[in-house]
């Protein structure tokens, strides 16, 4: 079939490749839609305000890098914690298809610093769903989840998360669980010390309540925006029956590694619908699982014309922003 070999492919020359994908798609974006970048919503209780402060070039270019942090990011995390069926660049280059658009309207955001520092907690949850004797790992969960709260208070529902993560990836003793808690609170000690140390203590919760909860609910914003989303969930929902019908044949960490995946996808998905000032570039977060989840579709299908046609649906969703 046309993409079955590139799809299911171990070598990796596409982690090269990346950066002229990234380039031409959001070049693709800008001359078509005609969207200048705006700028960050700046929701972070961060000391450093930097991101907020930047012109629209460099927050244009500060955007590449973030996403390709973040498309290599992907690739690392697998390679290193092997949740995925195979060794596979492919969860990096269907999450630039779905996310490099974005980058002309929006640029560099907070949010790009809080999914890095998500996905160091994602990484110390595989690593202590691999080492279920040391409890560092699960720190660490706790410390960065709640670090990206601090910088993007917008992702509050990620602590709860982390801490249901927990029940059913196999580190679910007292010990774990005061780990966790004690991760939140030495990241939470750092942030109140620098308020404290810099006379503005008092500030914290008045910021952190306005960060959460200012702006509107999300909308979408024309007919092609929720064509697309209703492209990939449909996508979805192929590969969550795929997944599932894999499960079994699984080995135990390739498992609790996907389940995990699966339940950062929902709670980032509760996040559109109970969280207000969500922006669209929140497609860089829900892109995470989901690329993740559609390359292990792709890797599992056995049938290389299912496998073509839904990569020719993705495609189209992807390039529906411009319609």
């Amino acid at each position: 079939m046309i993409f079955e070999r590139f799809l299911k492919s171990k070598k990796l020359y596409m982690l090269f490749l990346l950066p002229f994908v990234a380039v031409t798609l959001a070049v693709v974006h800008f001359y078509t839609i005609h969207r200048a970048c705006q700028p960050d919503d700046g929701v972070t209780l961060f000391p450093l305000q930097i991101i907020g402060s930047m012109s629209a070039e460099e927050a244009v270019t500060g955007g590449f890098i973030g996403l390709l942090l973040l498309a290599y990011a992907l690739f690392f995390l697998n390679a290193k914690y092997k949740f995925l069926s195979q060794l596979t660049a492919l969860p990096s280059l269907v999450y630039i298809l779905l996310t490099a658009g974005l980058i002309p309207a929006y640029g560099l955001g907070y949010l790009h610093v809080a999914l890095l520092l998500l996905m160091v907690g994602f990484g110390g949850l595989q690593a202590a769903i691999l080492d279920s004797q040391s409890n560092s790992p699960v720190f660490n969960l706790g410390f960065f989840v709640c670090s990206a709260v601090i910088v993007y208070p917008k992702f509050i529902l990620m602590a709860l998360w982390a801490l249901c993560v927990l029940f059913f990836s196999g580190r679910s003793t007292v010990k774990d669980v005061v780990a966790l808690l004690l991760g939140f609170a030495v990241a939470l000690f750092f942030t109140l010390f620098g308020y404290f140390w810099t006379d503005r203590l008092a500030d914290f919760m008045p910021l952190f309540r306005e960060n959460l909860l200012s702006g509107e609910f999300l909308k979408f914003p024309d007919w092609s925006e929720a064509l697309r989303w209703g492209i990939l969930l449909l996508l979805l929902l192929a590969t969550l029956v795929k997944i599932i019908s894999y499960y079994p044949m699984s080995v135990v960490n390739q498992r609790r590694g996907i389940a995990s995946l699966i339940s950062l996808l929902f709670f980032m998905g509760l996040t559109l619908f109970v969280i207000p000032g969500i922006q669209m570039n929140f497609a860089y977060a829900l892109s995470w699982p989901l690329a993740y989840l559609y390359a292990q579709y792709f890797i599992l299908q056995r049938f290389g014309w299912i496998s073509d046609f839904f990569f020719l649906l993705l495609l189209f969703s992807c390039f529906t922003q411009l319609l």
